[in-house]
């Protein structure tokens, strides 16, 4: 069994080895399609020769008038019962021109892109190069306390990024349909999807919240806790040798 488990981290070097691979070929691939064809994001064309294009971009929330709708129930009082927080999403038929809205969107989506696949990428090769210090003995070095405490600013610095620029995102695309796009009879209001992972501020009159997970960033501190804990083990282990 011990022997085993010796083997372990030499495996996990070469999971994340190949996981570097495998993450920086998917953003590859996720960077052509949305700048070589994101002008092609339809679902096809239907028998009557139309094209359906979903922007499932966040929920719309409709405020229905009351004279709009009746409701009936032999329970409670028809009149004291209303209908609230209503969504639905944004749905293109047919489409001329999506040009402006793609310059809206795919800019800071492609910035988010990068910015995510990259931290991902730099966290990844710190893990690989822990597990090759545990591999080779150096379990108690300078380099493997600072990869751990590197690994735990970086998920923290994830988070906090997405975060931001996923407000960012929501906010040019919230902004290009309130500008472009009415509906009368009904009030409307953009939101943001995922709201509540945690810490949810809202900002503004449209309510653009900012939302942090907040238990990757309990992780991100126990990660550099634990960088903490090796190093004071690496103070020790240098000063009993000290003293052979």
């Amino acid at each position: 069994m011990n022997n085993r488990l010796s083997q372990l981290p030499k495996y996990m070097q070469w999971v994340f080895t190949g996981l570097e691979g495998f993450v920086l070929l998917g953003m590859l691939i996720v960077l052509g399609l949305m700048f070589t064809g994101g002008r092609m994001l339809v679902s096809g064309g239907n028998s009557d020769g139309r094209i359906d294009i979903s922007l499932d971009l966040g929920r719309i929330a409709f405020d229905l008038p009351e004279d709009s709708y009746s409701i009936e129930s032999e329970v409670f009082n028809a009149e004291s019962i209303r209908l609230e927080d209503i969504v639905g999403k944004v749905a293109v038929n047919n489409p001329r021109d999506l040009t402006l809205f793609m310059d809206a969107f795919l800019l800071p989506m492609g910035i988010l892109l990068l910015f995510g696949g990259g931290m991902i990428l730099a966290i990844i090769e710190c893990f690989r190069r822990l597990f090759r210090s545990v591999r080779y003995g150096e379990s108690f070095q300078p380099k493997t306390v600072a990869n751990l405490h590197k690994i735990g600013v970086l998920v923290i610095a994830l988070e906090i990024g997405i975060a931001l620029l996923s407000t960012w995102v929501h906010l040019n695309v919230g902004n290009f349909l309130s500008k472009n796009m009415k509906v009368t009879g009904i009030e409307t209001q953009f939101h943001l999807p995922g709201v509540g992972r945690g810490l949810s501020v809202g900002v503004g009159t449209a309510e653009t919240h900012f939302s942090l997970n907040l238990s990757v960033i309990l992780g991100g501190l126990m990660l550099m806790a634990i960088g903490e804990a090796f190093r004071q083990g690496a103070v020790i282990k240098r000063e009993h040798e000290l003293t052979i």
